[in-house]
């Protein structure tokens, strides 16, 4: 979706985006962290988006060279085109500090970002803070899915970062970046 300077005479942008159902890039079964727990211990511990930039302590957003950012939408979201800005790459990154949030041990945790790509964009993610990131290098997007960076062992200390880069394609919209842990797995038989 890409909006131009007629765009903007007062028509509020109504469309409430489903979250659910964007394409997910990672399930429990697909997850390499065991574990058991309920929702409490799969909550997220931030979400970020264009009306919520900054979380606690140094977790916050920056964003890259937006063409439009619609903060009174429906579903408030930041577009991106590298086909309209003169220089450098327009992406979308995250920074989290993980003891401003009360967490006083190493955890793993993974970082998701919704984007929606009208055409196939690419995107280059890279990280900083994790000791063994998976999700990382050239990931290309198509509609509406959630690309997923999982952190490992990462320090309570360790300032983090995750960011996507535009490296191909056209205009692509961020709606919001979700930290939390990995998906849980139970491990064993179910007792019957």
């Amino acid at each position: 979706m890409s909006e131009s300077p007629k765009d903007f005479g007062g028509a509020l942008d109504t469309r409430k985006v489903d979250f659910s159902a964007f394409a997910n890039d990672i399930t429990p079964s697909a997850s390499s962290h065991p574990g058991v727990g309920g929702a409490a211990l799969n909550s997220p511990i931030e979400t970020l988006s264009i009306t919520h930039l900054v979380g606690r302590g140094r977790t916050n957003t920056t964003i890259v060279r937006p063409t439009i950012v619609q903060t009174d939408a429906a579903s408030p979201y930041a577009t991106l085109d590298m086909t309209k800005v003169l220089d450098g790459q327009p992406g979308v990154g995250v920074h989290f500090e993980p003891d401003a949030y009360g967490i006083a041990e190493t955890r793993d945790y993974v970082v998701s970002f919704y984007l929606d790509c009208s055409t196939e964009c690419l995107f280059d993610v890279t990280q900083y803070g994790a000791y063994n990131p998976s999700g990382i290098g050239n990931r290309p997007i198509t509609g509406r899915q959630v690309l997923t960076v999982a952190l490992d062992v990462v320090p309570s200390a360790a300032q983090c970062t995750v960011s996507v880069t535009q490296i191909a394609g056209t205009a692509w919209n961020w709606y919001q970046t979700v930290i939390g842990p990995p998906p849980i797995t139970v491990v064993g038989n179910r007792p019957s």
